[in-house]
């Protein structure tokens, strides 16, 4: 229990209760949704929101983690320097998959109009949670998320009857464009920052940030493959099955992104001191911490499953119920997971990390080819998740363990081999 209470307290608080504001949020605009749209529209907004966490996962994975590592615990002209730095990354890859996505919507049409609007409109705050991320200012992070998640969810109720799928896409984007305007209002975004970066600072942001992006690419592609191929051979219905579940599962993801988004600027600093006995400290209180926060629970989804399927989705997902319970085993592997390729971009080795992410595409695209063809179907594809995540423990698990008792290249400063023991 002191193990757990400890997660809680000052930023790593506030950070889960952000993770924790977004799931509830998000849980109840998924079942409003749901319930709303008849299944294969459904299955198409769960499609477009796919298309929209490609947008956010690769322009994130240019700036953020390379932002955060840089800044983490500093202040003054490199803090700003990098700063506006990122604001260009930024705007430069949202204009771009902006682009990219209106070439899709020239041949997609209809809802898919709305994407590219997204992905410009929701920069403002994007970059907003990077700076307050980097500053540990968790707060801000928390009332972004709140912003964001309580607006779509009463939109779709004022909206009620009347909701269609353009009508829900377009007010999506418009939340997103009004949280981003509030946050370089409040000032808590400083695009005017761009002023004092240099070729240099965007020139670093970058060296990192192509590693960074690959990883949250290929991480992308981990969590969002499964519906793409689901959606190419079994069609939509097979994607409305398997994102039910799949949606209550982030119920365990919330601790880990909110711990681990708390946790990355301490390891940086950790990393950058040489301070290893603190490094590794705080990555295991953290991974044993939260798999042990998540065990009641899933020992509750396992009992529990079709009870669970039904309450989000309807009695029309009950079947789903098989699905969730292997989607119960992946939740207690991602602490692990997680947090073995946050200490790899820590430890300034973003290249391990996206050969740990390598290697778990690899498993899970062959996986998925068997299941399918075996003819498992949905609860296959569920099951192959658990494979492909236990991989990439044991492969983030070796890379860590062989960093640590090597050392670090100069742009890091070396650990002591008995200090890493």
């Amino acid at each position: 229990m002191h193990r757990v209470a400890s997660l809680l307290r000052g930023p790593r608080g506030l950070s889960l209760a952000t993770q924790g504001v977004g799931a509830v949020f998000g849980f109840a605009g998924f079942a409003l949704v749901a319930r709303a749209l008849a299944p294969a529209e459904f299955g198409v907004w769960v499609l477009y929101l796919t298309g929209a966490a490609f947008v956010d996962v690769l322009r994130s994975g240019l700036a953020q983690a390379a932002l955060v590592r840089e800044t983490a615990g500093l202040a003054g002209p490199r803090g700003a320097a990098s700063a506006g730095a990122a604001w260009i990354v930024g705007a430069a890859a949202s204009v771009a998959l902006a682009v990219v996505a209106g070439g899709g919507a020239v041949v997609g049409g209809g809802v898919w109009w709305a994407l590219p609007a997204w992905a410009l409109a929701s920069l403002g705050h994007t970059v907003t949670g990077w700076e307050a991320q980097a500053q540990e200012r968790f707060g801000r992070v928390l009332a972004l998320r709140l912003a964001l998640s309580a607006a779509f969810v009463a939109a779709v109720l004022a909206w009620g009857g009347a909701l269609t799928l353009p009508v829900l896409a377009w007010t999506h984007a418009g939340i997103h464009l009004l949280v981003s305007l509030g946050a370089i209002a409040s000032r808590w975004g400083r695009p005017w920052a761009v002023r004092d970066a240099r070729r240099g600072d965007v020139a670093r942001l970058l060296r990192f940030g192509r590693f960074s992006a690959a990883t949250t690419l290929g991480a992308y592609l981990l969590r969002s493959a499964d519906a793409l191929i689901l959606g190419a051979v079994l069609g939509p219905g097979a994607v409305a099955l398997y994102g039910v579940p799949q949606k209550l599962v982030e119920a365990a993801e919330v601790p880990v992104r909110g711990l681990g988004a708390a946790a990355y600027p301490a390891l940086s600093r950790s990393a950058r001191a040489s301070d290893a006995a603190a490094f590794l400290s705080r990555l295991r209180r953290d991974v044993l911490g939260i798999t042990a926060l998540l065990v009641p629970g899933a020992a509750l989804g396992w009992v529990f499953a079709a009870e669970a399927t039904a309450f989000l989705g309807g009695a029309t997902y009950a079947e789903a119920a098989a699905p969730f319970r292997w989607f119960v085993l992946y939740a207690l592997l991602l602490p692990a997971d997680r947090f073995l390729g946050l200490a790899l971009d820590a430890l300034d080795r973003p290249h391990l990390n996206t050969a740990k992410v390598g290697a778990m595409m690899v498993a899970n695209l062959v996986g998925d080819a068997a299941a399918l063809a075996l003819g498992f179907g949905v609860t296959g594809v569920a099951a192959v998740t658990v494979g492909m995540t236990a991989v990439g423990v044991a492969v983030g698990a070796a890379l860590v363990a062989r960093e640590l008792g090597s050392g670090f290249a100069p742009s890091v400063p070396m650990f002591r081999p008995a200090a890493s023991l």
